[in-house]
């Protein structure tokens, strides 16, 4: 079927498909080759966004396996345990966070309280997610989705725990990270109506995370036609968009954003 997502990463190389089937694939280096390791069935929509994080930190041992994080237009998020090849937990708006073995009973976290029980109610998306983001930092690994229903959020990495949520008045279609000429991490958001904004990721002693700093808007300065398709992160503080309209972007942040 047709590829429409994938990851790389020192484990393997990760892929998802149109029909909502997941493959992961291990370089052979002996014959030269990627053979495929794992298929995994339960998405029931295209997938969108795969990335890799690694609880323990660098997946060495002694540590925590990888999880792959999956993100679906069925509205749901799934991470699977690689090494057995299961579903450990099932993010969607109805439920928040649940095992995926079963029929769906809350699964605990290492603290001993369920993810769907300890928030009351489900935190997933409710239109079709458009990206997944590893996001590493002091506090922990997270990952970041994006979703046709203008919202961002922020997941512990190994869990699925919703750690923050943000509205952005408009479908969020693409996502990337990026750093403004000090080097600080910044989110960029590539929106349904041709705006692309950018945002703070981390609390820094002047700025709370996930605050906005700049947009650029078609109606006022430059931006895309339609949506935004993708955004992706250049050297020297640079990034690029493409959009609907078939424009290729290229800006350059080279102002102090006061982080």
């Amino acid at each position: 079927d047709v590829v429409r997502a994938f990851d790389t990463n020192p484990f393997q190389l990760n892929s998802g498909c149109h029909n909502g089937v997941l493959r992961t694939w291990h370089y052979d280096g002996g014959n030269n080759k990627f053979v495929l390791q794992h298929t995994l069935s339960g998405h029931a929509g295209e997938i969108t966004g795969l990335t890799t994080i690694s609880p323990g930190g660098n997946g060495t041992a002694g540590r925590a396996p990888p999880i792959l994080w999956s993100g679906s237009t069925d509205r749901s998020i799934r991470l699977w345990d690689l090494t057995t090849e299961n579903c450990q937990f099932l993010i969607t708006s109805e439920s928040g966070a649940t095992t995926d073995g079963s029929g769906g009973a809350p699964t605990p976290n290492a603290g001993g309280s369920s993810t769907a029980q300890g928030q009351g109610q489900g935190q997933g998306h409710t239109e079709a997610i458009t990206s997944l983001l590893a996001l590493e930092s002091p506090a922990g690994n997270f990952v970041l989705s994006s979703s046709l229903d203008g919202s961002v959020k922020a997941w512990n990495g190994s869990n699925g725990t919703c750690m923050a949520s943000e509205m952005h008045g408009e479908g969020v279609v693409s996502m990337a990270l990026a750093t403004d000429p000090k080097g600080n991490p910044l989110l960029l958001l590539g929106l349904q109506e041709g705006i692309i904004m950018c945002l703070s990721v981390l609390q820094t002693p002047t700025t709370p995370a996930f605050s906005f700093l700049f947009a650029l808007m078609p109606r006022y300065t430059i931006g895309h036609a339609g949506p935004v398709k993708s955004i992706e992160a250049g050297p020297a503080s640079t990034f690029y968009t493409g959009g609907n309209d078939g424009k290729l972007l290229i800006f350059q942040i080279t102002a102090d954003l006061g982080l």
